[in-house]
């Protein structure tokens, strides 16, 4: 059965304590929890058994299941994206999960909020929380492989690293290996290569920061070690072909209902 869309919000906690809130469902609803600023401790516990503890941090999901209680305790503020839905998500989905790459997330999770709240035919917020989770499962169980871990390591220390003109004889050296193994080895998993990846990650870094904060173009480019605002922008549009402006703007459309 394919999930249906129930309900969609942008959530922000502005209180300096959550003191045990609760998470509402409905009926048989299961909940997808996208955590986009600051980090809380959540609380799961089905009734009349014991519970657990996590820890969410920003870029982190939960996947929560009808038949738990769950709760919120944080002493800083908060901002995340609550997805109700009916219907069964991955059987090998994991409760807890950080996807290497959150700005396709982001962007599907703005769609699906997008179109709930304007009211569009519910087929269409359907398909793309179905895109959504398809989405998660690709991110998740690509980590399986057997020869995966060096190469997730470095996309994990690329983009650990996204403030700063990341060279590929850098990361050579940090894994002890030449800029020719390294390169030959990326392209196994990454045809485009890791200079690819290396400009990806710097622009999804970019895009993040213009997603989730309100942060000045001026500052997100001193945050990025850009040695100049103008080449920010140029590296921006160059890839992008729109300015940051331009791209932020698309979203703070969909945030106010246009």
């Amino acid at each position: 059965m394919n999930p249906r869309c129930t309900f969609c919000e942008k959530k922000q906690m502005q209180s300096s304590r959550l003191e045990r809130k609760p998470l509402s469902f409905d009926g048989d609803d299961g909940i997808l929890l996208y955590l986009m600023e600051g980090q809380f401790l959540m609380r799961t516990e089905k009734p009349r058994e014991s519970g657990s503890d996590r820890i969410l941090r920003r870029g982190s999901l939960a996947w929560l299941r009808a038949e738990y209680d769950c709760y919120l305790f944080t002493e800083e503020s908060v901002t995340f994206f609550e997805i109700h839905f009916k219907g069964n998500p991955p059987a090998d989905f994991p409760s807890f999960f950080t996807p290497y790459d959150p700005v396709r997330v982001i962007e599907l999770i703005y769609l699906l909020d997008d179109y709930k709240r304007r009211y569009y035919p519910d087929d269409i917020s359907d398909a793309i929380l179905y895109a959504l989770f398809g989405e998660l499962s690709v991110q998740y169980s690509s980590k399986g492989r057997a020869d995966a871990p060096l190469f997730f390591r470095i996309c994990e220390y690329i983009n650990a690293n996204t403030n700063r003109d990341l060279t590929i004889r850098e990361i050579a050296e940090h894994f002890r290996y030449n800029s020719q193994y390294i390169s030959r080895f990326f392209r196994r998993f990454d045809p485009a290569g890791i200079r690819s990846y290396l400009i990806t990650a710097r622009i999804n870094q970019i895009k993040l920061l213009l997603l989730t904060t309100d942060l000045t173009l001026k500052e997100i480019s001193e945050k990025l070690g850009f040695r100049d605002y103008k080449l920010f922008l140029k590296y921006y549009k160059y890839h992008e072909k729109m300015s940051p402006t331009e791209f932020r703007a698309v979203f703070a459309q969909k945030k106010k209902g246009t």
